[in-house]
């Protein structure tokens, strides 16, 4: 996904403004005139040099603070947000305060809203940046609101803002609408704002190959590509590379996906766009495994990791890939083991990008501006003629009939709810019953194995060879807690005991697959010898796997591991 550049940055006023006249920017009705401070800043503060740039700021915000002129100190709060998020990355989460404090401000300044959309706009996508996916959500769905409150024409650079919001959507892999807002920021586009051509056209090809719509896909990104090459940017080469060699790859097209990777690689690593370069090493790695090479897979694999390195972040996104990818060259390399505790990881990763976006969070927010909607036509209505009461009445009317019709949802879902958690209960004591059986079969198979050991010690030197092996063989097909065995144990227990594998994995990561085992069978209640046979151990591997793992829990005593145990 691309970042917003300079040409996509609103909210930068003139330097001539800020510094030679800055009673002229008091003079700006910002209730009107918001976009012409807009275009001036974006003239002339970006290219200046930090120090400059932040003490004409600073003096601004200052002395706006001091005359009371809260609308003007919004402004230079937004102002100085913007830029710092672009040229002091080290800094960007002040950008986010200044936009939350420049909102507070005008929180109760009315006439004020195209000002605060753009600010919600803005602090909704750098959110979105920093992987604050609800709240991101909220402020770009509050901003478009109030966009279209105001009408999307008579917004200055509004296709920007068009842009953000379908950045947030793509984030939400909503993609259809995230090609609505594109096609929207389109129409609002000069023909010679190179810059947002390249940005929309660049995330209109990735939506389409998203939704499998290959040819639509590839002429948006090759159009992007010839507006770059144009531009002869080859810092922006690093993005629309990597962007289509990803798509050659998902077609398996591998020679054409390398090419475009390896340029995007190396122009990401110059132009120190390591976003783009870390996820070119990505790609090439998957084109690796495709083509079977996994010791080349993971040499871009570590290019990957040591570009990410150089980011404030990794995205939760890109963490699961990495350990998609690690898995998937663990399983060439026939370690299978090591393939399963990334997939682990790759699950678990899942689970938290799914809690993060929450898509019922959509619906929510939505509801609640079209409630604020219905409130504010309503208190309009009361103030106008007879006949525009009436269409209140109407507006109630429809108001009731919506929350009537949620209402009748929410009953739905709570007998649905009610259903589910009924099935659930007859799941889980069926599985406590397989467990049952699963335990007692352990048990079983444990006597077996006492009475094979037996018959072996007795056998004597004399007896055939023979013999003794089929007695090994017993012994060897005593053994519980195989792979098979293991993975229908797994199934059972975290039908029973649901929270206990993946809290003890992410309180505890560094814990091995066999310390895992080991407390699935304590919490089983086995004893010592129970779980030697079990695992095919001496009783004295289990004892010391038990004060490992007391020491890495930092446990002195064994009442403390029962005790930890019991309260998973």
């Amino acid at each position: 996904m691309k970042k917003l550049t300079i040409g996509t940055t609103l909210l930068l006023l003139s330097l001539n403004l800020l510094a030679n006249s800055l009673d002229s920017l008091y003079k700006i009705d910002l209730k009107k005139n918001t976009g012409i401070a807009f275009q001036y800043f974006n003239k002339s503060i970006i290219k200046l040099d930090s120090t400059e740039a932040i003490s004409l700021m600073n003096n601004g915000i200052a002395i706006a603070k001091e005359q009371k002129k809260e609308p003007v100190q919004a402004l230079l709060l937004g102002f100085r947000a913007v830029y710092i998020y672009h040229n002091l990355p080290l800094q960007r989460e002040r950008s986010i305060e200044d936009l939350e404090s420049a909102l507070e401000l005008l929180e109760h300044q009315s006439n004020y809203e195209e000002l605060k959309a753009r600010l919600n706009n803005l602090l909704g996508y750098y959110l979105l940046r920093h992987l604050n996916y609800q709240l991101a959500l909220e402020k770009i769905l509050t901003s478009d609101y109030q966009f279209k409150q105001i009408g999307y024409e008579k917004i200055k650079g509004v296709d920007l803002y068009l842009y953000n919001t379908a950045v947030v959507y793509f984030g939400f892999q909503q993609y259809d609408k995230a090609i609505e807002y594109l096609n929207l920021s389109l129409e609002y586009t000069a023909n010679d704002n190179l810059e947002s051509l390249e940005a929309n056209y660049n995330l209109l090809g990735v939506c389409f190959s998203e939704k499998g719509e290959n040819q639509k896909a590839l002429n948006y990104l090759e159009k992007s590509r010839k507006l770059i090459l144009d531009e002869g940017d080859s810092a922006k080469l690093s993005m629309i590379d990597c962007n289509i060699g990803m798509f050659y790859t998902e077609l398996n097209q591998f020679d054409k996906a390398k090419s475009h990777l390896e340029i995007a690689y190396k122009n990401g690593i110059k132009h120190q766009r390591y976003i783009n370069a870390a996820t070119a090493s990505l790609w090439r790695a998957k084109n690796e495994i495709a083509l079977q090479n996994p010791e080349i897979a993971n040499i871009r694999l570590e290019e990957a990791k040591s570009a990410f390195k150089q980011l404030e972040r990794i995205s939760p996104e890109n963490k699961k890939y990495i350990y998609t990818l690690e898995a998937e060259v663990a399983e060439l390399n026939g370690d299978y083991q090591k393939a399963s505790t990334y997939k682990d990881s790759m699950e678990l990763m899942n689970q938290k990008i799914g809690k993060m976006k929450d898509l019922s969070a959509l619906a929510d927010l939505n509801v609640k501006l079209i409630t604020e909607k219905h409130e504010s036509e309503m208190a309009l209505v009361e103030e106008q003629s007879a006949h525009q009461k009436a269409q209140q009445k109407l507006i109630m009317v429809i108001s009731a009939l919506i929350a009537l019709f949620l209402l009748h949802l929410w009953i739905q879902s709570n007998r649905k709810r009610k259903k589910e958690r009924l099935e659930f209960e007859k799941e889980k004591e069926k599985s406590i019953e397989q467990l049952k059986n699963f335990r007692q079969r352990i048990k079983e198979k444990n006597e077996l194995l006492e009475k094979v050991k037996t018959e072996l010690q007795q056998k004597s030197k004399e007896k055939k060879e023979e013999e003794k092996s089929e007695l090994v063989q017993q012994l060897s097909d005593s053994i519980i807690l195989t792979e098979d065995d293991w993975i229908q144990f797994k199934r059972l227990f975290e039908q029973v005991y649901p929270n206990f594998l993946p809290k003890v994995q992410k309180e505890f990561p560094e814990l091995t697959l066999a310390e895992i085992r080991f407390l699935a069978l304590l919490k089983m209640g086995l004893s010592v010898s129970e779980m030697a046979n079990t695992l095919a151990i001496l009783p004295q591997s289990v004892r010391k796997t038990r004060q490992r793992l007391m020491k890495k829990l930092s446990f002195s005593h064994q009442k403390e591991l029962r005790q930890f145990i019991s309260n998973i």
